[in-house]
């Protein structure tokens, strides 16, 4: 049974059970009386009548035969139970905060079904400071204790709660389990439904308001004025539910309980109960009872106490006046930390009226080492854990001088993540057994623990093996928190492999269509293993189980984490050198295997003979020529395993190819002869260039060490490397010509026009096709100043897929743009820009609209670019591009073209700020505007990009943020998304050119690792900012919570208008917009509940969801909202309003789209006059320092709109 369930059956009733039938039917009255009133609805008071009838019935049930023993006589209440004292703060510490209850009668009154409910003067929401779900006395005219979560305020609560009180105004409601308000108290600033006549004085700081009489005569008086039942207490004095009764009784019972304030997890301690009787006479049937609290393990209990699940009682025949009995029980700790606190203990006796109870008492268990599962459950606690390291510091990214790592347990596993400024982070290798202390938390949904000082927290005890990966399915891997943390192994087939700035990311099938995700980051070092990893093939992939966001990701560590799983078949494969020269020997390998769990028998492997420029020179392994073919016979191949055999040719051509064009494999268990693809060898001592590029996306050469030549067509040491062509094309134009050759930090001396001999491995980097070199001998020049060829004119189809197609068989040839063609979105941070062809007439790309025709440029450089002087020239939207001639590159899911230099520019006519309409007086606009990374100056700066900018750059950016709120026309409310602190606002609001307009900052920090929130301000000479909320999920479903204002706007004839403003910034595609877009939904989702609960207290309410919602106008998020099932979730778009060439306020890749949004509830829709977006930073490249021009303030567009609430 449940120990709140024990109580209600036991403590509740003790009072009654053991007293003759007229005292039980009599405090049934009492009890009757106290909490109804004629079987209708809870009456907060008691009429006189009822009082006289309650003395006489009193009176009437009292035994006549024997004395009972009474305690002294109390006032009779005005109210059963009220609200006793408050406190709203202290200095120093807003959170020091308790709310007292008293009970005004002579019988224990439980809470269960009882709710505490707080208000704001300006708000129309009850917040709910506490419920009671189980049973809870409040002693007769004793007190029940509350205090803010976290908070010390000298005794231990009976509860705690977390929602904030304010001490200018507000007020508490106490509502029965009927829903009935049975007490109220309303202070300064308070609204009018909490408040009793009218509302008490403010608590100020390190005071409370507390019920007359006070002190130690009681809480009692109830005049249905809060201004006249309660003073200002100066010396606020909080009591639970072991507090002396007030008034203070001489004749009671006394009952304590002492345990050690901390205790280590899975330790043994006493709890010692002492029992006084203070009552003035000897009782008879004395029950002490005691309950231990569920987290503990009952161990014993003395003097012959009976057990009943987690409950202790003793029965004493009498106590004598000033006896005194002692108890002990001995409890057992569980394996973590916890805060133990005993509350339901007490003692009672079968001729005394009144049941004591005690006070609360508090336990920490903590300290010592812990299994990892009972951490990864203890939220911000300080813990200590021990495992073997899975995951060595290094591998994965950790944020810049940080590090990260993993440890496992017979438990479970968890990440550990080491800042560098609590101290140089550790090294730790795989296997390293590490003991940790630190701070549980969860970043992005990753749970973790943060050592609070390194190394000191950091401790290596020695090294072992690693554990073995836990093998799962992938759904498990996909969607099971069970194993997060831990190091698993999942086989499925490989479906998607694609790769990003700083990852690769697989997705891994099974047969039931779950799909599992995997996650390699780039630091591991793995890319040659992940270049092998093909779509369709089988692979067992290991690695640790980690939650990002709302995804399951599987993160692989070592190479060995990648094994292919192959089919159970038989194959084969063969290999044989790239090049020869004439007169040498060739040698060809073919290897058969054995996948199967059974051996073949009589296993046969034929090939062909090249049949030009070739001879046959030697047979190995027992082969035999049969008719132009070779024949090779295995008796026996045991399960999984291979086999080699060989033969050799003398290369006899002067040039050309040596071929082999077709083999085979089979066994008698396997007759189905198995191939593979030809073997070509080239005569000469290089591959032709075409070859290596081959006729699909991937070359046949991948992770081969090939020799080739060709004329250097650019040098881009930016890009790590420089482009060849070859000088001998083979016609087919299904191969490209060209080749990237990656040099990275190898020093190698060529100029353009030189040909170069190069020896490197060919690798599909980022899916461009490229030839790495290790040493600066891999490039030879042969020659210089040769002509360069000539560079094909692009001219791609309208279709995306056909212009694929279009471009592969061109990637790394030189391509020309020559006539002027019309830029469609300008120079990027990233200095690329796109281009459309004159002759399809189109000046911009709406989202939704065919891309094949796109034509992107890039600067030839990695660099991101904060503003125009790293730019060797920049592009605006509508400019016109010629004479751009350049090798065709493929980075980034994108062909673009590498400028050999600046092309021929037709700029536009770039013509005056636009300046809005600022709102009339029966008028008010809104607005939201992402200011892209709007950071001060100060430390600490935590993102490593960007950098911290210095002075003149923040206030260039902060003075460019204040032209576009005047060019907007000073909106009455904005709402930002991309801003540091609130610091930074109030600087914009201060500037001389907005101090007129009064503006007003709110913006509440989140836990964005970028430290970039959402934020608002409003204008004070039109607008009263009522009230701020963030709002968190407890699934930390936002890394920048949304923020919700309350404003009363101030018109000329409509008088006050109250909105309520939700501004948000949804997260980002950044991680793959299938992937990402699921979370979008479910934060929009949110927002409409939100706005449910507002509007399920006024239907009629303007409220505006608005903000970066990093989606589009008809994607499945915005609908979430606009065609939700229910009110929350059927808002307008005020952007709809807009024509379709005017809807954007963002340009990526060339379309232009909108991910900026206003949504308002039907009510304010109505009033909707008109709406804009102030199209001056998407259409434009980054700053210039030395123009004030706000144009690319930010690379968001920020839409406003304007509603008229005048008649």
């Amino acid at each position: 049974m449940h120990s709140s369930q024990q109580r209600s059956k036991s403590s509740a009733l003790a009072q009654n059970r053991d007293l003759p039938h007229n005292r039980r039917a009599c405090r049934n009255l009492v009890t009757q009386a106290a909490s109804h009133d004629g079987g209708e609805t809870m009456s907060k008071r008691y009429s006189a009548s009822i009082a006289v009838i309650l003395l006489l019935a009193l009176a009437a049930c009292v035994p006549q035969e024997t004395p009972v023993p009474t305690p002294t006589e109390k006032p009779l209440p005005a109210t059963p139970l009220v609200i006793s004292e408050v406190q709203a703060g202290a200095t120093g510490n807003n959170n020091l905060e308790f709310i007292e209850l008293y009970n005004a009668t002579t019988a224990p009154l439980d809470l269960e079904g009882y709710r505490l409910l707080y208000r704001l003067a300006a708000s129309r929401e009850d917040m709910l400071v506490y419920a009671w779900g189980e049973s809870a006395l409040v002693p007769a005219h004793g007190h029940y204790l509350l205090v803010r979560a976290g908070q010390e305020v000298g005794v231990v609560p009976d509860a705690e709660f977390d929602q904030p009180l304010n001490t200018k105004g507000g007020g508490l409601a106490l509502v029965d389990p009927q829903g009935q308000v049975v007490d109220s108290v309303g202070w300064g600033n308070a609204p009018e439904v909490f408040v009793e006549g009218s509302p008490a004085p403010p608590p100020e700081n390190d005071t409370s308001i507390e019920r007359l009489p006070g002190g130690e005569e009681g809480n009692f008086t109830d005049t249905d004025a809060n201004s006249a039942d309660f003073v200002v207490n100066p010396a606020p004095n909080p009591q639970n539910v072991g507090s002396l009764p007030t008034p203070v009784e001489a004749e009671r019972f006394f009952i304590t309980l002492a345990a050690p304030s901390t205790v280590e997890p899975g330790a043994q301690f006493d709890y010692e109960l002492e029992v006084t009787n203070h009552t003035g006479v000897t009782t008879h049937d004395v029950v002490i009872e005691f309950t231990v609290p569920l987290s503990l393990t009952l161990v014993s209990a003395s003097d012959e106490g009976e057990v009943s699940g987690n409950r202790v009682g003793w029965t004493l025949p009498e106590m004598s006046d000033g006896e005194m009995a002692s108890r002990r029980v001995t409890v057992e700790t569980p394996r973590t930390y916890v805060t133990l606190v005993a509350r339901e203990y007490g003692v009672r006796a079968g001729d005394w009226p009144e049941e004591a109870l005690g006070a609360p008492v508090r336990t920490r268990v903590e300290g010592g080492v812990i299994p990892i599962a009972a951490a990864r459950t203890l939220m911000g606690e300080h813990v200590t854990v021990e495992g073997v390291a899975t995951m060595y510091t290094g591998g994965f990214y950790a944020g810049t001088g940080n590090a990260k790592f993993y440890i496992q347990d017979e438990s479970g596993g968890i990440q550990i993540q080491c800042f560098d400024e609590n101290g140089t982070p550790p090294e730790v290798a795989l296997g390293d057994r590490v003991r940790v202390s630190g701070e549980v938390g969860v970043y992005r949904n990753s749970m973790q623990i943060v050592p609070v000082s390194n190394p000191d927290d950091v401790i290596i005890l020695g090294h072992e093996e690693a554990p073995a990966p836990q093998e799962v399915a992938v759904a498990q891997a996909a969607g099971d928190p069970a194993v997060l943390g831990k190091l698993i192994a999942v086989t499925g087939q490989a479906i998607r492999v694609e790769e990003f700035t700083y990852s690769y990311e697989i997705d891994l099938a099974d047969d039931q269509g779950n799909v599992a995700l995997v996650y390699v980051d780039k630091l591991t070092g793995m890319e040659l293993e992940i270049e092998q990893v093909e779509v369709g093939h089988r692979y067992r992939l290991a690695g640790i189980s980690e939650m990002y966001d709302i995804k399951f990701e599987l993160k692989p560590r070592i190479p060995a984490d990648i094994v292919e799983v192959f089919p159970p078949v038989l194959a084969i494969e063969a290999d044989a050198p790239h090049n020869v020269l004439p007169g040498e020997v060739l040698t060809y390998t073919f290897t058969v295997f054995n996948h199967t769990d059974a051996p073949f028998t009589g296993v046969t492997v034929t090939s062909t003979l090249p049949v030009e420029n070739a001879a046959l020179t030697t047979i190995e392994d027992g082969g035999e020529q049969e008719d132009g073919w070779l024949r090779w016979m295995i008796p026996t191949l045991p399960a999984h395993d291979r086999y080699s055999v060989h033969f050799a040719v003398t290369a006899t051509g002067g040039a050309g190819t040596i071929t082999v064009e077709s083999y085979a494999a089979w066994a008698s268990e396997w007759p189905t002869r198995e191939t593979n693809l030809p073997l070509l060898t080239f005569i000469g001592d290089s591959v032709p260039i075409y070859a290596i590029q081959g006729p699909g996306f991937a070359s046949p050469y991948k992770l081969d060490f090939v020799d080739t030549e060709g004329v250097v067509t650019g040098l881009f040491p930016d890009l790590g490397g420089f482009w060849i062509q070859g000088l001998k094309p083979d016609d087919d134009p299904a191969t490209s010509e060209g080749l990237f050759v990656f040099t990275g930090e190898v020093p190698v001396e060529v100029q353009v026009g030189d040909r170069v001999e190069v020896h490197g491995r060919v690798r599909e980097r980022s899916e461009q096709t490229e030839l790495h070199i290790t040493t600066p001998e891999d490039v030879v020049v042969t020659a210089t100043g040769l002509g360069l060829p000539e560079p094909v004119e692009l001219d791609p189809p309208v279709e995306a897929e056909a212009a694929i197609a279009y471009y592969e068989p061109l990637e790394g040839m030189l391509v020309s743009v020559t006539e002027p063609a019309v830029a469609v979105a300008p120079t990027s941070k990233y200095g690329e820009y796109v281009l459309v062809r004159p002759e399809h007439g189109i000046r911009r790309v709406l989202r939704g609209e065919e891309t094949g025709l796109l034509i992107m440029v890039d600067d030839g450089a990695m660099v991101r670019h904060y503003d125009r002087t790293t730019l060797p020239y920049v592009v605006r939207t509508g400019d016109g591009v010629g004479h751009l001639v350049g090798p065709l590159a493929f980075t980034f899911g994108n062909y673009k073209i590498e400028p050999l230099g600046p092309p021929a520019m037709i700029p536009v006519v770039e013509g005056p700020i636009p300046r809005l309409e600022q709102p009339g007086p029966d008028e008010f606009s809104i607005a939201t505007f992402n200011v892209e990374n709007f950071y001060d100056n100060k430390e600490p700066h935590r993102p490593s990009d960007p950098p911290k900018p210095r002075r003149s750059e923040y206030e260039r950016k902060r003075d460019r943020i204040v032209e576009t709120i005047l060019a907007l026309g000073v909106p009455t409310v904005i709402g930002l998304q991309e801003v540091e602190n609130i610091g930074v606002l109030e600087d914009v609001a201060a500037q001389p050119e907005l101090a007129g307009y009064d503006y007003q900052a709110a913006l509440i920090e989140g836990p964005s690792g970028r430290d970039i929130d959402v934020g608002f301000l409003v204008r004070g000479d039109r607008a009263t900012l009522e009230g701020v909320g963030q709002y968190q999920t407890p699934e930390s479903l936002f890394s920048r919570p949304p923020l919700m204002i309350t404003v009363t706007l101030h018109t000329a004839s409509a008088g006050d208008v109250t909105v309520y403003a939700i501004v948000n910034h949804f997260i980002s595609k950044a991680g793959g917009e299938a992937l990402t877009e699921p979370r979008r939904v479910m934060e929009a989702q949110w927002n409409a509940h939100l706005v449910d609960q507002i509007l399920a207290a006024d239907p009629d309410a303007y409220v505006v969801v608005l903000g970066d919602l990093n989606d589009y106008y008809d994607s499945a998020p915005l609908r979430a909202l606009t065609d939700g099932d229910s009110p929350g979730g059927q808002l307008v778009n005020v952007l709809g309003a807009l024509p379709p060439e005017e809807r954007y306020s963002y340009i990526f890749q060339g379309v232009s789209q909108l991910l900026d949004h206003i949504l308002v509830t039907p009510a304010l829709a109505a009033r909707q006059v008109r709406v804009n977006v102030l199209h001056i930073n998407a259409d434009y490249p980054p700053p210039d320092p030395a123009n004030p021009s706000p144009r690319h303030c930010s690379d968001h567009d920020p839409p406003v709109a304007v509603f008229g609430v005048g008649e």
